[in-house]
């Protein structure tokens, strides 16, 4: 997983990368943006290509709720 969020400790962004979704904890930020980039999100329809999934989240995100989610923070 990947996680785009605002850490309130120390006022800023961060990407925080997880190798397990169930075991990685992210204390004190609020999520932004969110990328599972485990197999089983996209092996069905890109196979072992990663970075066509990568490529296409890219295209087709939402950037409207992306910054509805950035202004939530009230930062």
């Amino acid at each position: 997983m990947v996680w785009l969020a605002y850490d309130r400790d120390w006022k800023r962004l961060f990407n925080y990368l997880g190798d397990a979704q169930n075991t990685f904890p992210v204390w004190n930020a609020t999520a932004i943006l969110a990328l599972d980039t485990y197999e089983h999100a996209y092996f069905i329809d890109y196979a072992v290509n990663r970075a066509a999934y990568i490529d296409a989240f890219m295209r087709n995100l939402d950037w409207d709720a992306v910054q509805k989610n950035f202004d939530a923070l009230h930062i």
